[in-house]
């Protein structure tokens, strides 16, 4: 069955091109699509707009952000899709990419993302379904008062990548949520390095978390996190800010949180090791399956072993330690 591809163009939002590209793939291609599109010039985040599945097909959304020289990029996708067309004509259909703006932007996302329960504890609410919100539904008994704790993070999504409804952004909430049933974070110092929307710091200081850095090299993330942590009462647990990475917390971090791209993780992770206490772990995702043996090896390297990890469609999240820890 011929795959149909569908890419929709905005005008410049916020002075960043976005586009929405939706597509229907058999469900062993969906990840090596996303894969092609983290390989665009230009691009700041992709993040899953909606999903579906009928039969053995994925139906897919995804936002993918672009700097303002971003044209190119979109160009390059249409090039690389024509490409894959090329080698195999019966798998894609591509068509032309349209323009849509922005009020159909925003209502586009307000039509398909919705409160998003991450996990007993977690749920991730945008905007303009907090008025109504829920308590997360408890899915099972629950034996402590931590573990009866539950939290409703109201997120607007802007321009910064993290909505919990990527995978990656999904096990990195995950993890922290563990972690937090059996440490206190409130007594930990936490460096959130791509931090986007903000969405793992918030999450961090809604678990307890009072000191953290987030860090990320794009003006919009600024804004989303300064402005999506003062929603959730915690804009004083927080400091964002674009100061690079090796110019920035030379001080020892009890976490580190990096959901950004394989390809970004690399050469980075040297430098937020040296900012981790002797004690203290690093997650990492935005990693693919396949990217997990390299990163394994580099952490291995670096003195870390991989105390857990987790997958889901294709991406995989690592909890990493320093191989004197207990």
């Amino acid at each position: 069955m011929p795959i149909s591809t569908k890419a929709i163009a905005t005008t410049p939002l916020d002075a960043y091109q976005r586009t929405l590209l939706v597509n229907t793939l058999p469900a062993e291609q969906v990840v090596l699509l996303e894969e092609l599109l983290w390989t665009l010039d230009d691009v700041i985040s992709i993040e899953t707009l909606l999903t579906g599945h009928v039969d053995e097909e994925v139906t897919k959304g995804f936002c993918i952000t672009v700097s303002p020289q971003g044209q190119a990029s979109l160009e390059q996708l249409k090039a690389s899709l024509s490409k894959w067309l090329a080698d195999d004509a019966a798998i894609i259909q591509l068509q032309d990419i349209q323009p849509v703006y922005r009020a159909d932007w925003e209502e586009a996302w307000k039509q398909h993302w919705h409160a998003t329960a991450i996990s007993p504890r977690l749920t991730i609410i945008p905007t303009w379904e907090a008025a109504t919100a829920k308590p997360p539904l408890i899915t099972k008994p629950l034996e402590t008062a931590k573990e009866n704790a539950y939290y409703n993070l109201i997120l607007d999504p802007g321009t910064a990548f993290g909505t919990g409804s990527h995978p990656t952004t999904r096990l990195v909430l995950q993890r922290l949520d563990a972690l937090a049933l059996h440490q206190d974070f409130s007594q930990l110092s936490l460096m959130d390095v791509g931090c986007g929307s903000g969405i793992l710091s918030i999450a961090a200081a809604l678990f307890g978390c009072q000191s953290i850095i987030g860090l990320d090299i794009h003006p919009e993330a600024m804004t989303a996190t300064n402005e999506n942590a003062t929603l959730n009462g915690v804009g004083h647990c927080i400091t964002a800010t674009q100061t690079p990475l090796e110019d920035r917390c030379h001080t020892a971090m009890d976490g580190i949180v990096m959901n950004i791209h394989a390809a970004v993780i690399k050469p980075l992770l040297p430098e937020a090791i040296a900012r981790l206490a002797p004690t203290g772990w690093i997650i990492l995702s935005g990693l693919l399956e396949k990217d997990v043996p390299a990163i394994e090896v580099q952490l291995a390297e670096l003195g870390l072993f991989v105390r857990h990890q987790a997958t889901q469609d294709g991406w995989a999240v690592l909890d990493a330690v320093f191989e004197s820890t207990p």
